[in-house]
This record gives structure tokens, C-alpha cells and sequence, in this order.
């Protein structure tokens, strides 16, 4: 890419390490509310929406208020121990700002959970601008928090960069002519790395770090 003036970010799997955190967190209810420990896929099929519906669609809509809580109470009070920033994902942040480069956060997650984990890891004050899945109607693989981005700084898709590690990312990207960088450095990411057609794929912080210093070749923040 000759200019980037705008990257988005995905959260979980990308920012964060947040697997382990989310699958107990849902387990912590479902366990309670249906008898039985879920699996990984059956916990992954509900995804999409934020994971408030994803409770009800778990426990039933009578439960669901109360589940809900359990669930963010867990999530809470468990984050430091299961959750992290992925390492060099700080200094990334911080190189694209010394840049001016207008830094975007583009989730699937519910904003409470969303600035649960940005809070407990200190990278609230690195975004420009948050979309969660509260904030759009159409969640992923729709383009529409992407479009939110590019319209609220004017920005043409072109000079936009798209950072994730789903094919939701992927599809939303390219539905919203964004180019697309798949990352596999999460220890969940499994064959991730094999998403088609992202634009680049990066199997490592560091390769994306390397991947910036082409971008960026002339900067003087001392950034390595």
C-alpha cells in the first residue's frame, strides 16, 4: 500500500487474547443454565450478534437477564487472568499514531465487554473511533461498521486498512472495497491463516511490524 490514513482494527484474536476468557465466560452460564458444559464449536455457531444475544439464544428468554449479568460478571473479574494484549500490538498502535495515521476499532463484541477488555489492557485511549456490535444494525460479515468508519472521517476505502483474523473480516472488507489484512498470531487462530483472499496475510506481530516499516520507511518516531 503506498498510503494508509486510517486502520481498523478487529478485537479478539487480533488486539487481544481473548479466547480462553470468552469460551468460559459463555460456559459459566451455559453450564448453569442448560446442565452441561458447551464445546468450542457449538459456543462458536451462536456468534454474530453481540453476546447478549448469544446468551438467550443459550439460556431462553427468561433466564436471559440474569444470565447475562453472570456472564459479565465473570468476564470482569476473570480478564486478568485469561485475557492479554498480544505482545508488540502496543507498540503498533503507538507507531500508527506518531504517524497520524487515524487508528479505528471494528468489533463483533458488545460494548460493555469491549471496553471491559480495552480498559483492563490500557488501549482505550489509542482509537480514534469504537464501532461494537451495539453500534450497528447488520453485524459482521456486513460491511456497515466499516462504512461507519470511512464516513465519519470521509475517507476513501483505498487508503484504509482493515486488520483481522475471521472470514466475517474479510467478507465486511471487501463488501466495503477495503483491502484486508488476515493475522494468524493468536494462539486460537488454527488454520486462519488460510482465509482466502485477504490482500496480505501476516503470520506474526513482528511480520506486521515489518510489513509497516515498508509503509512508513521515513519515519522518525525511533520505532523498530
Amino acid at each position: 500500500m503506498k498510503k494508509i490514513s486510517c486502520v481498523i482494527f478487529d478485537l479478539d484474536g487480533t488486539l487481544a487474547d481473548t479466547s480462553r476468557l470468552i469460551f468460559a465466560s459463555f460456559n459459566h452460564v451455559a453450564s448453569r443454565y442448560t446442565g452441561r458444559t458447551w464445546s468450542e464449536p457449538e459456543i462458536l455457531a451462536t456468534f454474530g450478534p453481540t453476546e447478549e444475544v448469544a446468551i438467550r439464544n443459550i439460556v431462553g428468554g427468561e433466564n436471559a437477564p440474569r444470565a447475562i449479568e453472570e456472564f459479565h460478571r465473570f468476564y470482569l473479574k476473570r480478564h486478568p487472568e485469561m485475557a492479554a494484549e498480544h505482545r508488540g500490538i502496543r507498540e503498533i498502535l503507538e507507531f500508527l499514531r506518531s504517524q497520524g495515521v487515524i487508528l479505528a476499532l471494528f468489533t463483533g463484541k458488545g460494548k460493555r465487554t469491549t471496553l471491559v477488555t480495552l480498559s483492563a489492557l490500557g488501549l482505550s485511549g489509542y482509537f480514534d473511533m469504537i464501532v461494537t456490535g451495539d453500534d450497528v444494525e447488520n453485524h459482521k460479515p456486513s460491511a456497515e461498521g466499516i462504512r461507519k468508519v470511512l464516513a465519519a472521517y470521509a475517507l476513501p476505502p483505498a487508503a484504509v486498512l482493515m486488520v483481522g483474523d475471521s472470514a466475517p473480516d474479510v467478507i465486511a472488507a471487501r463488501t466495503a472495497g477495503v483491502p484486508v489484512a488476515v493475522v494468524a498470531w493468536d494462539p486460537f487462530a488454527g488454520g486462519k491463516a488460510m482465509l482466502p483472499d485477504p490482500d496480505f496475510r501476516f503470520g506474526s506481530v513482528a511480520d506486521f511490524s515489518a510489513f509497516l516499516r515498508t509503509v512508513f520507511p521515513n519515519n522518525d518516531s525511533g520505532w523498530k
